[in-house]
């Protein structure tokens, strides 16, 4: 009979403590949101997802998109506006961007912040078909940039 109510005990220990679990996951902010809180004014993010293993044209896909990015719009660059940020996908906590993002594999996001809120964001489906062709890879990143600061700013 002992047996049975230290069994019962441990079993209610924890399943409250999974859904104390459970329910701080979904009310803690995410990294993500704390990430853009902290940002002032307007601001367009270059978000480029990568996980652990990361393969030659993973490398080439972030060099890629820096170059478009630094050189297309060095300006913007140097005062702020536009930001670059690289963010692994399998680092605890970061898991929440798959969904955040619609991510089905490593890509490229455009991502507007206005005064800490996201106000929108444009996900760059075509950096996989073009990842093998730096000069088209390079003009689809920065058309697409020009046409989404030109929509924000």
């Amino acid at each position: 009979m002992q047996k049975k109510h230290i069994l019962t005990s441990l079993l209610l220990v924890f399943v409250a403590a999974s859904i104390g679990t459970l329910i701080y996951k979904q009310t803690r902010p995410s990294q993500k949101q704390d990430r853009i809180k902290k940002i002032k004014g307007k601001k367009l993010l270059v978000l480029y997802f990568h996980g652990n293993k990361r393969c030659h044209t993973c490398i080439n896909m972030e060099k890629y998109t820096r170059e478009a990015v630094n050189k297309g719009f060095p300006k913007k660059v140097a005062n702020g506006e536009i930001e670059i940020q690289t963010i692994n996908l399998d680092k605890s906590g970061n898991d929440h961007y798959v969904s955040d993002y619609d991510l089905s594999s490593r890509f490229v996001v455009l991502s507007f912040v206005e005064e800490g809120k996201e106000k929108q964001f444009r996900r760059l489906s075509k950096v996989w078909k073009l990842a093998r062709n730096k000069e088209k890879f390079i003009d689809y990143i920065q058309d697409e940039l020009d046409t989404f600061y030109a929509m924000n700013f």
